[in-house]
């Protein structure tokens, strides 16, 4: 085909003249062409056994591999950086320089992995067949549906080491840390579980970006356009993506100010914020509230919030 097809395939099971059973099932189709068209994607930086090299070279990326990765530390520009499939291990020091790497700018993309790179983010084994997608609206998401996440394989539902599942060790959601969910998880949990695990999240910390994925994309790529459209566009967004431009933030509550400055925020004197956090008590006070009027009238923007 020329381009993404759909086609019907209908089977007919017969006992003589006799219909016994049918089965119609809708397939989609992806030109070859896709396996080799040109990823524009900058410089890569590439750390793992090599499963990603005869991909990147096929779609004419611009990589290089390295072979530790406390080498990153001495990288001056923010390079995308590709981790392969398990090159993450455990009681090493590669989650400090990942965070030191993200902090200064870099962007990562994370593939599968047996050990987490998060400390504080764990690993478990929920197979499932099926991922649903949690953030349509984020410019990374927004380039998928459902049926993207839905049985990469032929295998029938619950079927043991099905190749049918999408993912079989995703990441328990994080409860802490600057994460989007971009993908949902469950299990067959029949009434006591629910969405608790997530195969695909963004992490940011300062002014670096991470997109963390445990779907099974190393082992389906090459035949699987679902899975070659995912790596593509999450190494696109990654390549294109630019930290947000900070604005000011000045929060009047002193008690307040404290527990967002743990946060690791920065605040700035009311005068010279864009952004104002005010607390219901606080605006009670009429000088207080004007000039909080005063700073809304001349751009900045004004979040108030009910305190206890």
């Amino acid at each position: 085909v020329k381009a993404k097809s759909e086609i019907t395939i209908k089977t007919r099971f017969m006992q003589g003249k006799t219909l016994v059973d049918s089965v119609s099932r809708k397939v989609w189709i992806t030109p070859a062409s896709e396996k080799t068209v040109g990823w524009n994607l900058g410089e890569c930086l590439v750390f793992g056994s090599g499963t990603m090299k005869n991909l990147l070279k096929a779609h004419g990326v611009n990589f290089k591999y390295i072979n530790r990765l406390d080498t990153i530390q001495s990288v001056k520009n923010t390079s995308l950086l590709i981790l392969e499939k398990n090159s993450v291990k455990a009681g090493s020091t590669q989650n400090v320089s990942l965070k030191s790497f993200m902090e200064r700018g870099g962007r990562i993309f994370i593939m599968e992995q047996e050990k987490s790179p998060m400390p504080e983010i764990t690993i478990d084994s929920k197979p499932s067949e099926t991922s649903h997608i949690r953030a349509y609206n984020h410019s990374l998401m927004n380039k998928f549906n459902d049926d993207d996440f839905t049985y990469w394989g032929n295998h029938p539902y619950g079927k043991t080491n099905s190749e049918s599942w999408v993912v079989s060790n995703p990441y328990w959601k994080p409860t802490s840390t600057n994460t989007t969910i971009l993908l949902d998880n469950g299990f067959g949990d029949f009434g006591s579980g629910g969405l608790f695990w997530t195969p695909l999240f963004e992490m940011r910390s300062g002014k670096g970006i991470a997109v963390v994925s445990q779907l099974r994309l190393t082992e389906k790529i090459e035949n699987h356009p679902s899975a070659l459209k995912t790596v593509h566009e999450i190494l696109s967004y990654l390549a294109g993506w630019k930290p947000a431009t900070a604005s000011s933030l000045a929060v009047l509550n002193q008690q307040d100010k404290e527990s967002v400055q743990t946060l690791g925020v920065q605040t700035v004197d009311e005068n010279k914020a864009l952004v104002l956090l005010a607390s219901g008590k606080t605006i009670l006070d009429s000088d207080a509230s004007a000039r909080l009027m005063k700073k809304v009238s001349e751009g900045a923007t004004c979040l108030l919030y009910t305190s206890r």
